[in-house]
């Protein structure tokens, strides 16, 4: 051996001590996080070090080369421990973690632990929730194909549970409820010619006569065919009216989850295949659980009895459809939901302004003339146009050629404005201000049809201006929540039951409205409790009531302490405000659950004084409006705060937030 390689080797052998040394030193100054354990393997010339952050252990492989420290070591690292953490992390250069160039003054636990505060920064820039934790372990059990299916699964379990306790109208003659205005409207379906299905007389309509759109009934009439053949005795013509039985509502129960998993949930999972898929999987499926369990669809569709899974499911296919610019699609299928209920009107001012806005401005028509481009957009839209007056032909085909002018009378009974302002007390701004003022007492209905009309056209002004200056997806979907809140609060003959429309959209933007969400849910669920304990619905609103304010709180609170560790611009008013509500989020929390709790109580203990009956009634319409307006504000504050800072037309609907996304492939 030479002089020279002698002395390489004392030089190397000095510094794999001092290298041993300073991560001795390092250990005994850190505790919980930091590095916890290394190894040298003199055979292999090789350092094995280990960064403990949390339940999470990463792994660094260092391979040193002959000419060490005078050149860099190569090395990898891996996740031994993954608990906590659910992400896929890419490697970076030595240069990319130290910030600066390896020189031989550059220590083995100067690049771990550089590396390690790396990792530890993308993992507190995103909390775990428990629902999320628990998908992370099962994803470990390399389960991961059937986590869908579980979720699903316990879906359905849910809805039967819920489904198990009464429902609208039960053992309630004459009135009876929804439950029966369903069944009977199939026994009409089945034994009347559909040219006459909306003809009976006032006497007959006034039991439960048809008042929904042609789709609505034309599935109708194939779930009473069905029904006939399984039990008879309930589609008789006339004298089955009220018939109840166990196999029944076992029949019209299982209608409903069917639907709901074949129109609604299939909905979601595109949704979140098409416009999530960078998503970690963990957070996927947490997100899925929560999204296709609104609890005030589960209450009203499976417990009052309603098929509004079917509306919404629809709309979100229009939706996912208009995002993907497929309009000729979305456009019919959005003729389809408004066919089945009229109240998915409630997002047609934001889907017209939307695609009308997107197709003038459409890059791909700059290349043409003025005249040119004008002529093609006016086509596109037209034949969308085209396309919802056929839809709407065939749906309505037998009722619009018929010899007596019946569509007069359906379109009547779809909007029966002659009804009132509202029919029963709902949490909107009508109600609130009768309060107040007597509004109807004092205008006519004519006079109020105009003004609600008004008043719902003003709500939506601000949005509509918003949505044309940005028309890109995340500002679609919150215009969705904005404009189908305004016409909630502001609209002519609302009910209770279409919160769920604003509901929709505000899930679809979890990561947007995530420090409102589980007050919104729940609020929304609390506004229909006097609904639902009418039909004998009481112990599933209070288990799903505890359950997803426990669930929903702990999955909100971990994006909302992830939101707050991401850099905060407060250079408008807006911003401030903004900030003002995420930093106070837990006590905005309280308060709203603690308004809840003390209702309940109240509610509960206290006998109403017989000159105020409805006492309780009115204050939860007060409490829930007032949480409605707030939400429906501080929406708005969001959509203009958006709107000044995104330049991106096609946006993602989780742009501005760190989440844990898959790590792209070289």
């Amino acid at each position: 051996m030479s002089t020279k390689e002698a002395d390489d080797i004392s030089q190397f052998t000095k510094r794999i001590n001092v290298e041993l040394k300073k991560l001795k030193e390092h250990i005994q100054k850190t505790k919980d996080i930091g590095i916890r354990a290394y190894q040298y393997d003199p055979n292999n010339k090789s350092f094995t070090i280990q960064y403990k952050h949390k339940d999470t252990i990463h792994v660094f492989y260092f391979h040193l080369n002959d000419n060490y420290p005078l050149t860099p070591p190569t090395f990898h690292s891996e996740i031994v421990i993954e608990t906590i953490t659910p992400y896929n992390f890419k490697l970076q250069s030595l240069e990319g973690i130290l910030g600066k160039q390896w020189t031989s003054n550059t220590f083995l636990w100067e690049v771990a632990t550089k590396y390690g505060e790396y990792i530890t920064e993308l993992s507190i820039q995103f909390s775990t929730s428990s629902l999320q934790r628990l998908f992370i372990h099962l994803k470990a059990l390399n389960c991961t194909k059937f986590l869908v299916i579980f979720i699903l699964l316990v879906s359905i379990l849910l809805r039967y549970g819920v489904g198990t306790a009464g429902y609208s109208g039960k053992n309630n003659p004459p009135e009876y409820g929804d439950y029966e205005v369903h069944r009977h409207w199939m026994e009409l379906a089945v034994n009347l010619p559909v040219n006459e299905w909306y003809q009976e007389s006032e006497q007959e309509y006034a039991y439960k006569g048809i008042d929904y759109p042609p789709f609505c009934i034309y599935l109708h009439y194939i779930m009473g065919r069905i029904l006939k053949k399984l039990i008879p005795e309930s589609m008789e013509y006339y004298i089955s009216r009220g018939y109840e039985s166990d196999s029944l509502k076992l029949y019209m129960r299982s209608t409903i989850v069917i639907l709901d998993l074949l129109v609604f949930c299939t909905a979601f999972l595109y949704f979140l295949y098409k416009f999530y898929k960078n998503l970690e999987l963990s957070h996927k499926l947490s997100y899925l659980s929560l999204a296709i369990n609104i609890p005030c669809m589960l209450l009203i569709d499976h417990g009052h009895f309603h098929h509004n899974c079917v509306m919404l499911g629809m709309s979100l296919w229009s939706i996912s459809f208009i995002l993907s610019e497929q309009y000729a699609l979305a456009t019919f299928i959005y003729c389809l939901a408004i066919n089945f209920k009229q109240m998915s009107l409630y997002y047609s001012v934001a889907f017209f302004v939307f695609v009308v806005t997107k197709i003038f401005t459409d890059s791909s028509y700059s290349k043409r003339s003025m005249i040119k481009k004008l002529i093609w957009c006016s086509w596109k839209i037209v034949w969308l146009g085209g396309i919802v007056i056929g839809t709407n032909l065939v749906l309505w085909s037998p009722y619009i050629f018929s010899k007596s002018a019946i569509w007069k009378v359906m379109l009547q009974r779809i909007f029966p404005v002659y009804r009132g302002l509202y029919e029963d007390k709902v949490a909107n701004f009508w109600c609130f201000i009768n309060n107040f003022i007597k509004m109807r007492s004092l205008f006519s209905h004519r006079i109020l049809t105009l003004f609600s009309t008004g008043c719902t056209l003003l709500g939506c002004l601000p949005t509509i201006i918003m949505l044309m200056k940005r028309p890109n997806r995340k500002a679609f979907i919150m215009s969705i929540f904005n404009i189908s809140m305004s016409f909630y609060m502001f609209s002519y003959m609302v009910h209770e039951k279409t919160i769920l429309l604003p509901l929709l959209p505000l899930t679809m933007l979890f990561y947007t409205y995530c420090h409102v969400f589980t007050t919104m849910m729940l609020f929304g669920l609390f506004s229909n409790f006097f609904l639902l304990r009418r039909d004998e619905c009481t112990i599933p609103y209070f288990a799903i009531l505890i359950l997803y304010t426990v669930i929903g709180y702990d999955y909100e609170t971990a994006y909302v302490e992830s939101m707050d560790k991401i850099q905060k611009s407060k250079t408008l008013w807006v911003d401030i405000a903004i900030e003002l509500v995420k930093e106070n989020h837990r006590l905005i929390k309280v308060m709203t659950m603690g308004v809840i709790l003390y209702f309940h109580v109240m509610e509960w203990f206290i006998v109403p004084p017989a000159r105020l009956p409805d006492i309780f009634l009115v204050l939860n319409v007060n409490f829930s409006f007032i949480v409605f307006f707030s939400v429906w504000i501080y929406s708005h504050l969001l959509l203009y705060k958006h709107i000044k800072e995104s330049k991106d037309e096609d946006i993602d609907l989780i742009e501005g937030y760190k989440l844990p996304i898959k790590a792209k492939q070289d």
